[in-house]
């Protein structure tokens, strides 16, 4: 955004501000105002910011020969490549798809095993604050394939009545420090 950068942005700031001093404007109206400049221009900012990867390849080198081979793409059964730069992400050069993975942590796969929903090679997810680990699918994890899953989520939160990896098959009971919880057997730690 050409106005965040040049001063005219500051500038009119300073203007507002300066009719607040000479008793012109009121405070409150001022900083609504200023306000709403900058929350538009934030979501704006946010509802582009897919367009930044092709602002810095430009500059960098190109998304398509950063990474290394990870997993397969359930789309075109090719390998994705894990781009370690934060944040962590897969890119599929074939397809051409990005998808967001758990932050500060270790991504492996999880042996050959695919999603039944979508065909995507499962991945491990190890580490954090709390050093947690769990399964997931890359796919399901950006976008949950069922009402009442979180994005972001594991596999074990899947609602899939097949799925091997899901609550329904390695949940083993009600969690006792949380009402709606189930606890879920870890499959990859075993």
């Amino acid at each position: 955004d050409s106005d965040l950068v040049l001063p005219t942005m500051r500038s009119a700031v300073e203007q507002q501000l300066n009719l607040i001093a000479a008793g012109k404007a009121e405070f409150d109206s001022v900083l609504r105002h200023t306000l709403q400049i900058f929350a538009a221009k934030f979501q704006y900012f946010v509802s582009n910011i897919g367009g930044m990867d092709n602002l810095f390849e430009v500059s960098f080198s190109p998304l398509s020969d950063s990474g290394k081979p990870l997993s397969r793409c359930g789309k075109c059964r090719r390998y994705m490549k894990l781009v370690e730069t934060k944040p962590q992400r897969l890119y599929c050069p074939a397809c051409d798809d990005t998808y967001t993975l758990p932050q500060n942590g270790m991504i492996r796969e999880y042996q050959e095993n695919k999603c039944p929903l979508d065909e995507f090679q499962l991945l491990v997810y190890s580490g954090g604050t709390r050093g947690k680990s769990f399964v997931f699918c890359p796919y399901c994890f950006n976008f949950p394939p069922f009402p009442g899953m979180v994005k972001g989520g594991g596999c074990n939160g899947c609602l899939h009545p097949t799925c091997q990896y899901g609550r329904d098959q390695l949940g083993v009971s009600q969690c006792m420090e949380c009402q709606p919880g189930i606890l879920v057997l870890d499959p990859a730690s075993g």
